[in-house]
C-alpha cells in the first residue's frame, strides 16, 4: 500500500475512529470554564431550563375557623434557546502532503516509512478540529459568565443569546478613572468585599484575565502583598495601618486566579495568520460562590428535575445536543476524508450543537474596571 495516499490510508482505519476521539476526550482541565458550566450530553436540541424559586417565609398565627394567612414568595425564571450550531471544514492541500513526505523521510532516517505514521498524522489532525470545537465552546462560556449574554457575528451570521440577568444586581459598577483597579484611588478591596457580600461569603472562586491580575498586584495603591503565586494563582492581603501590616479581617484576603488561555481565528486581513482571542475579558473579575448549606435557604424546584435543595443546584452546565451529521448521537461529530475527485487533499469536517446555560445566577457577581 502506498503510505502517502491519503484514500489509501483511509480505508485501512477504524470507520468510528475519529467519531471515538471527539466524543471519548473530555475537555482539558485547562478550560476553567468547563468547570464552572461544564458539558452535559443531552437529547434535545432546544434548551428550556429553568428554575421556580420559593422562599418559605414564617408561618403565621390564626385564630380558629380562620383562613390561612398568605405565605411564601414564589417566582418562576425560565431560559428557552436553540442550540448553537457550530462546524468547521479543514484542508489539507498538497502543499502540506508533500512537506509531510519531506519530515517523514527525514524522520525515518532512510528506514521504510510506516502506515502509523499516516495514520498518527491523521488522528492528530482530528484532534485539532476537536480542539477548535472546544475552544469555542469556552470562548462561549466566558462571554456568558463575564458579559451575562453572547452577542457574537460569525460570517454574517449572527448568534445572539440574553441570559436575562440583572444587571444591576450581579455586575458592579463599573470603575473609571483614579477608582479603577490600576489608579491612585482604587476601590479593588471595596469591590472584592461587596461582592463577597453578595454571594453571602461563600466564594469560591475569583478568575481574571492575567493583565488585570497583574495590574491589581502592581498597584502600590491597592496596598497589598502576594502570600503566594503558583502557576497563576495569586493569594494576596490587604496591608493596613502605617507599618503596612497584612490586615487580619479574613474579608480582605482573597485568591485571584489569573486565567490567560486563547483561541485564535484567522485574520481577515490575511488569511495565512491567526489572531489570538482570549477566553477572559481584561477589565473583568468573575466572582462564583458556591450553593447555601443551610436547608431552609431559598429551595428551588427545577424544571425537569423535581424538588432539588439549594445547596445541589449547580452555576449551570454546556448543553451539548446531538447532531443530525452524526445520526442523533450525543456529542460532537467530525470526520476525516479525501474528496473523490481531489486525492491530493485530506479534508477534516467537525460539528457540535451546544450552548452555555446559567441557572443559579445569584452564584455569580462580576466587577468591571477600566485598564491602565
Amino acid at each position: 500500500m502506498n503510505i502517502f495516499n491519503w484514500a489509501a490510508i483511509l480505508a485501512a482505519m477504524d470507520p468510528n475512529a475519529v467519531f471515538r476521539i471527539f466524543n471519548q476526550a473530555r475537555p482539558a482541565q485547562n478550560y476553567l470554564f468547563n468547570r464552572i458550566l461544564p458539558e452535559r450530553n443531552m437529547v434535545t436540541f432546544d434548551i428550556r431550563t429553568g428554575s421556580m424559586r420559593v422562599v418559605p417565609t414564617m408561618v403565621g398565627h390564626v385564630g380558629m375557623d380562620s383562613p390561612y394567612p398568605p405565605g411564601g414568595l414564589i417566582s418562576v425564571r425560565e431560559f428557552m434557546e436553540e442550540s448553537a450550531k457550530l462546524a468547521q471544514t479543514i484542508t489539507l492541500p498538497e502543499k502540506m502532503l508533500r512537506d509531510l513526505y519531506q519530515i517523514v523521510l527525514r524522520l525515518q532516517a532512510g528506514r521504510k516509512p510506516t502506515t502509523q505514521v499516516m495514520l498518527n498524522t491523521i488522528y492528530n489532525f482530528a484532534r485539532l478540529q476537536l480542539q477548535a470545537q472546544m475552544d469555542t465552546m469556552e470562548w462561549l462560556r466566558g462571554q456568558a459568565l463575564f458579559n451575562f449574554q453572547i452577542n457574537w457575528e460569525f460570517t454574517k451570521r449572527p448568534l445572539k443569546v440574553d441570559y436575562k440577568l440583572d444587571a444591576n444586581k450581579y455586575m458592579l459598577p463599573q470603575r473609571v478613572g483614579t477608582a479603577g483597579y490600576g489608579g491612585s484611588s482604587s476601590v479593588f478591596w471595596a469591590d472584592q468585599a461587596l461582592a463577597k457580600s453578595r454571594l453571602k461569603h461563600r466564594l469560591t472562586l475569583a478568575v481574571a484575565h492575567p493583565n488585570t491580575v497583574e495590574m491589581i498586584v502592581n498597584n502600590d495603591a491597592n496596598k497589598l502583598r502576594v502570600l503566594s503565586e503558583n502557576d497563576g494563582t495569586f493569594q494576596i492581603v490587604r496591608k493596613v495601618g502605617p507599618n503596612e501590616v497584612d490586615d487580619s479581617d479574613a474579608r480582605y484576603r482573597v485568591t485571584l486566579v489569573a486565567y490567560g488561555e486563547e483561541g485564535a481565528i484567522l485574520d481577515p486581513n490575511d488569511t495565512s495568520k491567526t489572531i489570538p482571542v482570549p477566553f477572559t475579558p481584561e477589565g473583568k473579575i468573575l466572582w462564583v460562590g458556591r450553593p447555601g448549606s443551610n436547608p431552609t435557604d431559598f429551595g428551588r424546584a427545577a424544571v425537569g428535575q423535581g424538588p432539588v435543595r439549594q445547596d445541589s443546584l449547580e452555576l449551570g452546565y454546556t448543553h451539548m445536543a446531538p447532531t443530525v451529521e452524526g445520526g442523533f448521537a450525543d456529542g460532537r461529530w467530525g470526520r476525516v476524508y479525501t474528496p473523490e475527485r481531489r486525492p491530493w487533499e485530506l479534508v477534516g469536517d467537525s460539528v457540535s450543537n451546544g450552548l452555555p446555560v446559567i441557572e443559579a445566577e445569584d452564584q455569580l457577581v462580576v466587577s468591571r474596571t477600566d485598564m491602565v
